[in-house]
């Protein structure tokens, strides 16, 4: 079962500004899926829907203070929310992204795609795509 250690917000450098990230020990491959579905469940909740995911493995770009926040928490994994966008204002976007450090060291990061359609904004988004 995986572990939660600590909630912590910090500026993560390069330029990108403050986040706040949630640290995890995991043991398995089902801790991780346990902890995407919980985060997934709550973005449900506001009628998000997951469009799947990317990988970018060997995350070599990784900001070296988000891997040294994760060692200071003892954690493998940590995990943030990142604001909605929208694209063409009518469908709201946001991202859950997810670095897991594996056991040989290498760190692993998955980007997460949640969709929202407000009502008014599908009418707007599907009107606009059939005239393009």
């Amino acid at each position: 079962m995986f572990e939660y250690k600590k909630t912590e917000k910090f500026d993560i450098g390069a330029g990108y500004g403050e986040y706040e990230y949630d640290f995890f020990t995991i043991k398995d491959k089902d801790d991780f899926w346990t902890i995407i579905n919980h985060y997934g469940a709550i973005y449900r909740r506001f009628d998000y829907f997951l469009d799947g995911y990317k990988t970018i493995e060997n995350n070599t770009r990784l900001s070296p203070v988000v891997q040294v926040k994760m060692k200071e928490h003892n954690a493998n994994l940590c995990l943030t929310l990142l604001e909605e966008e929208f694209n063409k204002k009518n469908v709201g976007i946001r991202q859950m992204i997810v670095n897991e450090q594996k056991p040989n060291g290498i760190y692993e990061t998955y980007c997460f795609y949640f969709y929202h359609f407000a009502t008014v904004r599908v009418k707007d988004y599907l009107n606009e795509m059939s005239k393009a």
